[in-house]
């Protein structure tokens, strides 16, 4: 059940728990953290110095129709965060919701995405939600690649962006069975 703690593929300890108001100064801590490149493949910008009212907006959820987890390092004295996991209800289409992930660049290629789009697959199910709608870089051929491999395809190119589609991740056998989908299907049992 969320919040839970679990692992990284090095063997980092994180927390996985619902976002909150009171995380703020680490959402900014974070987004000032991260590189150009990960500021790109997120937001679009290699430089993004976010307003009042857009940190607002990322805090700012309701848990229903906005939804945000986080992951927050425990390996330290003090806790850091390592990502955040959203996605909001698309109006028109509601069992859909817009996905997005963050994570943080020193924990980057540990596994966290996919721990982070686990978890947060229960909790959007939970929720009536049932396909995740993203957006990703046309040239990240990896990250496309991997989403593939969860049964996401590509729904649109549109100036070098694809829009993705994926089921929402409730069940192991949605997983592969590589130490990545071992990790996916781990999250899902003690995601709840």
């Amino acid at each position: 059940m969320i919040p839970f703690e679990t692992r990284l593929l090095n063997g980092t300890p994180v927390l996985i728990r619902p976002l909150v108001p009171e995380d703020r100064p680490h959402v900014v801590a974070g987004i000032r953290s991260l590189s150009a490149s990960t500021l790109y493949q997120r937001f679009q910008t290699p430089i993004f110095r976010p307003t009042k009212a857009q940190i607002d907006y990322l805090l700012h959820v309701d848990q229903k129709d906005h939804l945000a987890l986080c992951a927050v390092d425990l390996s330290g004295p003090e806790d850091r965060g390592a990502g955040i996991a959203r996605c909001v209800r698309l109006p028109d289409r509601w069992a859909y919701g817009e996905l997005a992930i963050t994570v943080a660049d020193a924990y980057q290629r540990q596994g966290l995405g996919l721990i982070l789009l686990a978890a947060l697959s229960r909790f959007a199910a939970s929720r009536g939600i049932e396909t995740f709608v993203g957006y990703v870089d046309a040239e990240r051929r990896g990250l496309l690649h991997r989403l593939h491999e969860l049964e996401g395809h590509v729904a649109s190119y549109e100036g070098g962006t694809a829009e993705i589609h994926i089921g929402v991740l409730e069940s192991p056998r949605l997983f592969p069975d590589t130490a990545l989908g071992h990790l996916g299907r781990r999250t899902l049992v003690q995601a709840g």
